[in-house]
């Protein structure tokens, strides 16, 4: 089956396997002022290969899997909403643990680092829950207290653009043309604030299930499963943010969709392909969320009757299965974590791969729900920023959308990670076909 899979399917293969990947391939796909530090972390210690387009480190860090578990921990603490707010205060950032890790997985390369303007990560591990913005590049001498002073910290996402990618060749295969030519004549579409507190009535059972179905829906636990869609958090705000970046992209209200209408089977009836944007604002799932969940999703409104086609959930493989012709990709609150809490992002790198597969070539993700009004400046700030300058690179026009948030007076409020470190540039990060509305 890999053979075959191979032979007919040379991208997706490419994608869903990790394979070595040439230095010269690398180098040969990086363009000027970037820089790929790609990370393998093992039992007791951790490697980075650190590449341009012209010199190459590797370097040993003594740091394992465990210890990175724990500081990553540690740091996300200080990030969730639902761990970081202490009554109507936030914890504040711990900057010393911050800039120690910058140091030990980043300093060993600073000189290369120094001449790069974009920052490509391909993380391991725990590190796949952390976004790198967070990392502090320089010792802070009075840790910040208030929210306001974080401002003064010299955060990596302020200094320099970053992306991330769900594999080394990865970058090689969205630069050399995956999903064809842009063709996408229409600006926007959203699906969002999914109708989860609804009565689920009794399903309609095949008398043999479907292929193509989890076996997780007509197993003993598939109950349980649909109770468990029932049980989410309404994400009401999502829509707001939803109608706000379909007026900024010029994009009919009529494009957006909520509520009953963001079921699996109306996702799929979609033309996807005509959208040069499209945003998923809904919760996300890692395999194993759900007895018989194989494979990392999205969480969809669930039928009113439950069929074999459509089970509430819109899957990595289904993913796959979708045409797009999308320059961006959106996904509000993805999840990053297991459900005990262990940082790692298998469901991101999953869901990731899935959509670059189906025709998307960037992605902004979230690590975590949003607050509304920040969700919206980032977004606006990105797209602003590439109307105005195409040029710049996706992850750079970020970076900028970032940067007047941390700095901002007027946002000071704002200036606490929590609010402006949620979202991650996935895939290409450079700039791409530029965005015209």
């Amino acid at each position: 089956m890999d053979k075959r899979l191979s032979a007919e399917f040379p991208s997706y293969s490419e994608l869903a396997s990790v394979r070595p990947e040439p230095l010269g391939s690398v180098q040969a796909s990086l363009a000027a002022g970037e820089m790929m530090l790609a990370m393998l972390v093992g039992e007791t210690r951790t490697f980075v290969w650190a590449v341009t387009g012209e010199a190459a480190q590797l370097y040993r860090v003594e740091r394992g899997a465990e210890d990175l578990i724990e500081t990553v921990t540690v740091l996300r603490q200080s990030l969730e909403p639902d761990q970081a707010l202490h009554g109507d205060r936030l914890r504040a950032f711990p900057v010393d643990i911050g800039h120690q890790l910058y140091r030990d997985l980043i300093g060993p390369a600073e000189d290369l680092v120094a001449q790069a303007g974009h920052l490509i990560f391909v993380p391991d591990g725990a590190l796949q829950s952390l976004p790198p913005a967070v990392l502090v590049t320089r010792t802070v001498a009075t840790a910040p207290v208030t929210v306001a002073e974080h401002r003064n910290v010299d955060w990596l996402g302020v200094a320099k653009a970053t992306s991330l990618l769900p594999s080394v060749s990865s970058l090689g295969i969205l630069r050399s043309g995956l999903g064809g030519k842009r063709s996408a004549e229409k600006p926007f579409i959203g699906f969002g604030d999914p109708r989860l507190k609804r009565q689920i009535r009794k399903a309609a059972r095949a008398s043999r299930p479907s292929k193509t179905v989890s076996p997780g829906l007509f197993a003993p636990g598939g109950e349980a499963w649909r109770e468990a869609l029932s049980q989410f958090a309404e994400l009401p705000d999502t829509a707001d943010e939803l109608r706000h970046i379909a007026r900024l992209l010029k994009a009919p209200e009529g494009d957006v969709f909520l509520r009953d209408r963001v079921t699996e089977g109306f996702v799929r009836e979609q033309d996807l392909e005509r959208y040069r944007v499209v945003q998923f604002a809904t919760h996300g799932l890692m395999a194993g969320d759900f007895q018989g969940l194989l494979e990392p999703a999205l969480v969809m409104t669930p039928p009113l009757y439950l069929i074999p086609s459509d089970d509430g959930l819109l899957t990595a493989s289904e993913i796959t299965q979708l045409r797009l012709d999308a320059d961006w990709v959106i996904l509000s609150a993805c999840n990053t974590a297991a459900d005990d809490g262990t940082p790692g992002a298998e469901g991101l790198s999953g869901l990731a791969k899935a959509f670059f597969f189906a025709g998307g070539r960037t992605l902004l993700v979230s690590h975590w729900e949003v607050a509304s009004e920040t969700a919206v400046a980032l977004t606006t700030g990105l797209f602003e920023a590439l109307a105005k300058d195409p040029g710049i690179g996706r992850a750079e026009a970020f970076r900028r959308s970032i940067a007047a948030i941390v700095r901002d007076g007027d946002t000071a409020r704002f200036a606490h990670p929590l609010f402006w470190a949620p979202f991650t540039v996935v895939g290409e990060g450079g700039a791409g076909q530029p965005i015209t509305n």
